[in-house]
């Protein structure tokens, strides 16, 4: 395992805090010559966080419109107007694991599609290339069961 991303990570939450780093230490500790990269879901800088050997992050909060979202994943990075998302998606599509962070539920009912569509991003560009993925026990849903939900089914299915 060469490259290993963890995606929509959350900082300046002790809970979340403490969850990334556990996660990071059992990776650190069976992937010796991994390099590590953290996608922080943050429209700041990240602070307080320690330096790891072979680990890097950067923080990558876009709303880009679906159109984009989609285009620049199946380009794999190369066409879009978002510059973070197409470094997102450069990333991911370079991932020979995607670990899908701990944290609260964005991916429900209760926030609007745009949003949703932005914390999808690994699991669609998870299906595109086919990366594993893996989620690492993020709190999802709930869902309206009275509409269809096909893509955010078809999504969860790619995962380990």
């Amino acid at each position: 395992m060469k490259n290993i991303t963890i995606v929509n990570a959350h900082w300046n939450n002790r809970g979340d805090e403490a969850a990334l780093l556990a996660i990071l230490e059992g990776l650190q500790r069976k992937y010796t010559e991994s390099q590590i990269t953290i996608i922080f879901k943050d429209g700041e800088s990240i602070e307080q966080f320690k330096k790891l050997d072979n680990v890097d992050y950067y923080t990558a909060k876009f709303n880009a419109k679906i159109w984009d979202i989609w285009l620049t994943s199946a380009t794999r990075g190369l066409l879009g107007l978002n510059g973070l998302l197409k470094k997102t998606v450069r990333t991911l599509a370079q991932s020979d694991l995607i670990i899908y962070s701990p944290g609260g539920s964005v991916i429900n009912k209760r926030f609007f599609w745009r949003k949703q569509m932005e914390y999808l991003v690994p699991f669609i560009c998870a299906n595109f290339y086919n990366t594993p993925l893996m989620i690492a026990a993020p709190s999802i849903g709930p869902f309206d069961t009275s509409k269809p939900n096909r893509i955010i089914k078809w999504l969860l299915k790619s995962t380990l």
